[in-house]
């Protein structure tokens, strides 16, 4: 019996170790990248929504301040229900130093697309702790935004996938917590009647030809 009860204890407290590790990866220090707003809604098939894409909590740690120098961004989303019309990247948080930045936006494949910036300011001076150039830097901004346009009705999830990646002005990974949002294609009752109205008159067109053949 005590054989058994050590048997059973010790994958208990492989598990208790284990959801401690787990507790203890996620930090006060970490940076927020969120989506906005949170919900989103088109009235119609063919509309569009624009969503910001934003990064706070920025030089939250007093020991070692870092700042958004590069980033690449990949948002996914259902291909079935949207697509990307347009993107931008706003370049002022990246440009402190007036050496300007390399933006870039497209698709990544199906479902997914690419916003990415690397900062050209120089970093070489290492004063106001260590973030040189940057030290001006906002610890909240929009990095950018993405717009959908509703391709049918339905729900579909907009995330930030776990590839995306941030980077300091010491060529650090800048550890972060995401929060994406979705987007609902939900035609009002007026554009359903036509949508139906469209499909009406089409299935008639097409049942006449067959007929007259």
């Amino acid at each position: 019996m005590k054989l058994l009860t050590q048997l059973l204890l010790v994958p208990a407290l492989a598990l208790g170790l284990s959801a401690a590790a787990m507790a203890q990866t996620a930090s006060p220090y970490d940076a927020l990248l969120t989506l906005t707003p949170a919900t989103g809604t088109l009235t119609t098939v063919g509309g569009s929504l624009t969503y910001n894409i934003n990064v706070s909590q920025l030089q939250n740690n007093p020991d070692a301040p870092q700042a958004l120098s590069n980033y690449d961004l990949f948002i996914d989303y259902n291909a079935a229900d949207l697509s990307v019309t347009s993107a931008t990247i706003n370049s002022t948080p990246m440009n402190v130093g007036n050496a300007g930045d390399s933006p870039y936006t497209g698709s990544a494949g199906a479902g997914q697309f690419e916003l990415s910036d690397i900062s050209l300011d120089d970093n070489s001076t290492e004063s106001h702790n260590g973030l040189g150039d940057f030290s001006s830097q906002a610890t909240s901004f929009t990095i950018g935004t993405i717009t959908f346009t509703g391709l049918a009705a339905g729900t579909s999830a907009i995330t930030i996938d776990p590839t995306s990646n941030l980077g300091d002005q010491n060529s650090n990974n800048i550890a972060y917590d995401p929060t994406g949002s979705t987007a609902s294609v939900v035609p009002e009752p007026s554009s359903l009647g036509l949508l139906l109205l469209g499909a009406t008159v089409f299935a008639c067109t097409v049942f006449r030809r067959r007929s007259s053949v």
